[in-house]
């Protein structure tokens, strides 16, 4: 094929396709088709449609579905030129052989769109075993169509079409068809045999008009001859009143009674039309209504549509508003942790300013006395008491406190979030978060957020940092652990 692409015996080529198959069962499929001499056998059905795709081809049609839509060129010379390039694609040595053997399919491939659809059809229903009257196989062969014949061109497609929708058995068209062609033998003998009445009133048995008799015969013998006998010295009178007259009347009888089954056929073929155009009637009426519903389905369908757009656009929109609302709502508890840690902060200035309680002045007081050897300009003692003034911990950074779990039996990891730093007494004011769905939110307790709560340097185990998305990493969760089992 890719040697020669335009050969007439690769134009065209019939491939069934696989799609959406996994590569496992695509590679199975393969072998299968491997373990089957390389290829697919060819059915019936696929060597009517590559013959008449064939046809299409030489007429100059492109698309595929003209086979179904536009009717077979009648041009002689295309359709000339077809069958020799059917000689080529089917492997014979010339027509008379190609008509031999594929004469039926051709006819067959190359009818009128509306008795093709009608063949499809058929051969779908067939294959599915949904014909009624049908043999066993569900494999479509040739012989299946011979009930199909020229002559009745009109009925194929209504006959198809019936058999196709299960109106009438296949085994009836059948047997049917080949009474009529019983018939239709019988009376073809009948006419090649001429009546003696007909060949002594017209002629003789060689050609020889009744002139010709009267002037004279091939032997010389005269009209008055003739007229006292025949070839076997029996008189004309004799051959009238002879065994021929009997033969004359059987057959006269016998063509009557033939003619009166014909006319009783005929009469059961006019009454079957009449069922049948009432039955094609009553179902062009079911069609009408089916197509009322079929558009009804499409306005129903597009109205589905129309919903489902308009709800994945809410469906957006809110989305859209709970991004946002989160974004708000990460805004305020930073502005809560802001002003929690400035509350905190004012807290602290009014201890200082007030001297603080009376224990932090007795530890001042014994501090200084501690400190009496030394001078207050000391620059060691000023160094001191400027970091002891400086903030450890920056507002917003997350510390974890060695926390209980099971009823104090195990010891856990608590997260808490810095918003408040009092240098000069050590401690922390923390807001707890936990973790909830692989992220950290603020802790809460009956729907409302746990109140902050204060905490020195030294429960404070270790610090960690939390993703963008407030989830914690493997490596800093790791920290955490590590530094709870070192409480140990």
């Amino acid at each position: 094929m890719e040697e020669d692409p335009d050969s007439l015996s690769v134009t065209e080529v019939h491939m069934n396709v696989y799609c959406g198959l996994p590569d496992d069962l695509a590679k199975r499929v393969g072998i299968d088709h491997n373990s089957t001499k390389f290829c697919k056998k060819m059915t019936y059905m696929e060597s009517l449609v590559s013959i008449r795709a064939s046809l299409y081809h030489r007429a100059g049609h492109v698309r595929s579905s003209d086979i179904d839509n536009e009717e077979p060129t009648a041009v002689k010379k295309i359709l000339e030129d077809w069958k020799n390039d059917l000689v080529i694609i089917l492997g014979c040595e010339s027509r008379s052989q190609l008509h031999d053997r594929h004469g039926r399919s051709i006819k067959l491939a190359s009818m009128p769109c509306d008795v093709w659809q009608a063949i499809v059809a058929f051969a779908r229903k067939w294959e599915r075993g949904e014909v009624v009257g049908q043999t066993k196989s569900t494999v479509v062969k040739r012989h299946h169509f011979d009930f199909l014949k020229e002559s009745l061109a009109d009925e194929m497609a209504p006959t198809l079409r019936r058999l196709a929708e299960g109106e009438v058995n296949y085994k009836d068209v059948k047997k049917a068809n080949q009474d009529q062609e019983k018939m239709e033998k019988e009376e073809k003998k009948k006419k090649k045999k001429k009546t003696p009445e007909k060949a002594l009133g017209e002629g003789s048995d060689d050609g020889r008009s009744e002139e010709a008799l009267g002037e004279g015969s091939d032997d010389g013998r005269s009209e008055e001859a003739l007229g006292e006998g025949s070839e076997d010295g029996r008189p004309e009178e004799a051959l009238g009143e002879g065994s021929e007259d009997n033969r004359t009347k059987d057959l006269e009888a016998a063509n009557r009674q033939l003619m009166s089954e014909i006319e009783k056929l005929r009469e059961e073929n006019r009454k079957s039309v009449v069922e049948r155009s009432a039955k094609e009637a009553e179902l062009e009426i079911k069609r009408a209504k089916n197509r009322e519903l079929e558009e009804e389905i499409k306005k129903l369908q597009k109205q589905k549509r129309a919903a489902e757009d308009e709800l994945e656009r809410v469906r957006k929109e809110l989305k859209e508003e709970q991004v946002e609302c989160q974004v708000l709502r990460g805004k305020l508890d930073t502005e809560e942790d802001v002003s929690t840690g400035l509350l905190f902060s004012l807290e602290n200035e009014k201890e200082k300013e007030g001297g603080g309680t009376e224990e932090e002045q007795k530890r001042k007081s014994n501090k200084r006395k501690s400190t009496d050897k030394g001078k207050t300009s000391d620059p060691a003692r000023k160094k001191t008491k400027q970091n002891a003034e400086e903030p450890r911990y920056a507002i917003g950074t997350f510390v974890v406190v060695c926390g209980s779990a099971n009823e104090g039996e195990d010891k856990e990891p608590w997260f808490g979030k810095v918003i408040g730093d009092d240098p000069v007494k050590q401690r922390l004011r923390l807001s707890w978060f936990v973790q909830s769905g692989g992220k950290f939110v603020p802790e809460t307790l009956n729907n409302k957020a746990v109140p902050p709560q204060n905490f020195n340097y030294n429960d404070i185990i270790t610090t960690v940092e939390m993703a963008p998305d407030m989830s914690l990493p493997s490596t800093e969760m790791d920290k955490a652990w590590n530094a709870i089992s070192a409480q140990d």
